[in-house]
C-alpha cells in the first residue's frame, strides 16, 4: 500500500503552451486524395498527393475531406478546422507512423523545429469540426516536449483546446521517450485545454487503443518521474466523450524502477470541469498494467500551484473492466474525486497490494467522495498484504456504495478500513453469483 506522499506526487500542475492558430474562414469544401507515393501529386483520385500533410496544407482554407488510400505514411500531421481525414479501406491497411518525424509548423505546410511530435496534433485551430477516421496511428519515442514543466505528452494523438471526432482508428504501439524529461502524459491520446470553464470536448469513439507504453527512467527522492495515462489522459481543463472503445494492454511504469510514480494505465482522468463532465461509457478496458495505481482507470485530483486541491469529475458507466492489474486498484483507483460510477462490470482484476477491483483513497476534503451504484464487482483478487479483493477502503474514505454486487473476491470482498459488513446487506448491496453467460469465453460474455 502506497503512502499518501506517493499518492499525492505533484502530477497535475501540468500547464503547457502550444502554438495557437486562429480559425480560418470557410469556403467551398474540397475533396482530395492521398497515396503513399514518392512524387508530389495534385490531389485528384488519379494523381493523389503523396503526404497527408500536403493535402492538409492545400485545403486548410477551404476545409474538406482527405481520402487516404492504403499504405504506410511516414509523417506527423497537424490538423486545422473543417478537415475530415478518412481512410478508404480502414486501419488494418492504412498506417500513419510518426516515429522520428518532426512536428508540422503552425501554418500547416512547413516543418517545425521540434524533432519529435505527436503522430496527430489537433490544436486550437482544429475547433469542433475536424475528424480522424479509420487509420492506424503509431509512434515510437514520440510526443510533444513541454519545456515549461519538463514533460512530454501524447505520442499518438494530442488534442489541445479543440474538440475533434476520433473514431474507428487503431491507436497502437505509441511510446514516449525523452533524453531530458521524466514526466510522461498520455501515451495513446492526450487531451487538455487552457480554460476549464470553456473546456475542449473531443469525441473518442469506437477506437482500439492498445499496447501504448509510458515508462520514464528513474527519478530521485526529491523529484519523482511520472507516468500517467498510457492509453488515454484527460487533463484538468478538458472534458471528453469516450465511448465504445477497446482500451487494451497499455502499460504505465515498471515496478522495479526507483522513484517512479504511475497512474491510469488504461485511462487517467484529472478533469475538474463542472460545465460538462467527461463521460466514459460502453468501453472494454482490459489487460492494462500499471506499476502503481489504477490498472484500468485512475481518477486523480488537480493540484494547483496555489489554492485548494480540486476533485476530478466524470461519469463512468456501462464499461467492462477485466484482467487489469496494478499495485493498488487493479481495475480502478479513486483519489480525490466526485466521479459517478454506474452499471459497470469489474471482473477478474488483480492488485499486487490492495484493492483488486477498486481502491478508494482518502480525500483531503471529506465531501469529495465517489458514487458507486449498480456495479458488479466479482472474482477480483488482492495478492499482497493490503487485502481487499473487491474493495480496499482507506481510513477517512466514505464512498457512496449502493445497489451493487460484491461476490467471489479474494481474500475477502472488502479490506482496509472497512469490512464486508459495512456494505453487504446495506443500501441494496448484495453478495451473489451474477451468473454470467460465460465468464471464461474468449472474449468473455458478462451478460
Amino acid at each position: 500500500m502506497r503512502t499518501e506522499l506517493g499518492r499525492r506526487a505533484p502530477l497535475y500542475v501540468l500547464v503547457f503552451v502550444l502554438s495557437l492558430v486562429g480559425f480560418l474562414s470557410a469556403h467551398a469544401q474540397a475533396t482530395v486524395w492521398v497515396d503513399d507515393c514518392a512524387g508530389v501529386g495534385t490531389g485528384t483520385q488519379g494523381n493523389p498527393y503523396c503526404k497527408v500533410q500536403t493535402a492538409i496544407c492545400n485545403i486548410k482554407t477551404t476545409g474538406g475531406t482527405i481520402n487516404v488510400f492504403p499504405g504506410t505514411y511516414l509523417e506527423a500531421i497537424r490538423v486545422p478546422a473543417n478537415v475530415t481525414i478518412i481512410s478508404t479501406d480502414g486501419p488494418t491497411v492504412t498506417t500513419l507512423n510518426a516515429t522520428g518525424k518532426p512536428c508540422p509548423a503552425a501554418d500547416f505546410c512547413a516543418l517545425g523545429t521540434q524533432a519529435t511530435c505527436s503522430a496527430v496534433y489537433f490544436g486550437s485551430a482544429a475547433g469542433t469540426t475536424s475528424r480522424l477516421e479509420g487509420i492506424r496511428i503509431t509512434n515510437t519515442g514520440g510526443g510533444i516536449e513541454n519545456a515549461a514543466d519538463f514533460s512530454k505528452i501524447g505520442a499518438g494523438i494530442t488534442v489541445f483546446d479543440s474538440s475533434p471526432t476520433i473514431t474507428r482508428n487503431e491507436i497502437v504501439g505509441n511510446t514516449i521517450v525523452s533524453p531530458t524529461y521524466k514526466l510522461y502524459y498520455g501515451g495513446g491520446i492526450y487531451v487538455n485545454g487552457s480554460n476549464h470553464t470553456v473546456p475542449c470536448r473531443p469525441v473518442i469513439t469506437k477506437n482500439l487503443v492498445q499496447g501504448n507504453v509510458i515508462d520514464p527512467p528513474a527519478g530521485s527522492i526529491t523529484s519523482q518521474s511520472i507516468a500517467v495515462g498510457a492509453g488515454i489522459y484527460i487533463g484538468f481543463n478538458a472534458s471528453a466523450l469516450i465511448t465504445g472503445n477497446t482500451i487494451k494492454a497499455n502499460r504505465a511504469g515498471t515496478v522495479t524502477t526507483l522513484n517512479q510514480f504511475s497512474n491510469g494505465a488504461g485511462v487517467e482522468i484529472v478533469s475538474r470541469v463542472t460545465v460538462v463532465e467527461t463521460k466514459v461509457s460502453g468501453n472494454l478496458i482490459t489487460g492494462n498494467f500499471v506499476a502503481d495505481a489504477g490498472g484500468g482507470l485512475s481518477m486523480s485530483e488537480y493540484i494547483p500551484p496555489i489554492g485548494p486541491i480540486e476533485p476530478s469529475r466524470a461519469m463512468i458507466d456501462n464499461n467492462v473492466f477485466d484482467t487489469n492489474s496494478g499495485d493498488d486498484g487493479g481495475a480502478i483507483d479513486l483519489n480525490e474525486t466526485v466521479a459517478k460510477l454506474y452499471n459497470n462490470t469489474i471482473h477478474n482484476n488483480t492488485a499486487r497490494d490492495s484493492g483488486g477491483g477498486v481502491y478508494f483513497g482518502a480525500p483531503v476534503t471529506a465531501s469529495n467522495v465517489s458514487e458507486f451504484v449498480n456495479n458488479l464487482v466479482t472474482s477480483n483478487q488482492s495478492t499482497g498484504t493490503g487485502g481487499g479483493g473487491g474493495f480496499f477502503v482507506e481510513p477517512l474514505s466514505e464512498p457512496i456504495v449502493r445497489f451493487s454486487d460484491l461476490w467471489g473476491n479474494t481474500p475477502v470482498n472488502v479490506g482496509g478500513a472497512k469490512t464486508d459488513a459495512n456494505y453487504i446487506g446495506l443500501n441494496g448491496v448484495i453478495s451473489v453469483d451474477p451468473l454470467y453467460v460465460n465468464r471464461n469465453a474468449v472474449p468473455p460474455n458478462y451478460r
